[in-house]
């Protein structure tokens, strides 16, 4: 996997943008993974992000600094819990396109 950094002089409107898209892309796939394989697995996968996340298993850049980790943490931990919107998934709505 290719590591990806912003640009230098990126702005913080399109830093924003980026985050934004970023969490919606990745309720976009816990939409999918509830779809395919059902609400169990798509809290698994939230779950396993989550627990890699804080170990420092997927960026351990993002261990470095407090505010850093704390923030991704917030985004992270904002995503869906899919059980809890089940009903709203299989009614063929999907939050990220809203």
């Amino acid at each position: 996997m290719e590591d990806h950094e912003i640009p230098a002089g990126s702005d913080l409107e399109q830093i924003k943008i980026v985050v934004n898209s970023l969490h919606l892309s990745l309720r976009f796939l816990l939409n999918r993974i509830d779809e395919k394989l059902g609400a169990d697995a798509a809290d698994a996968a939230r779950a396993e992000l989550l627990e890699n996340m804080e170990n420092g298993n997927i960026d351990m850049a993002v261990l470095e600094d407090g505010k850093t980790f704390d923030f991704v943490m917030s985004v992270l931990s904002a995503l869906p819990i899919r059980k809890h919107n089940a009903a709203h998934v299989s009614h063929g709505h999907s939050e990220a396109t809203h």
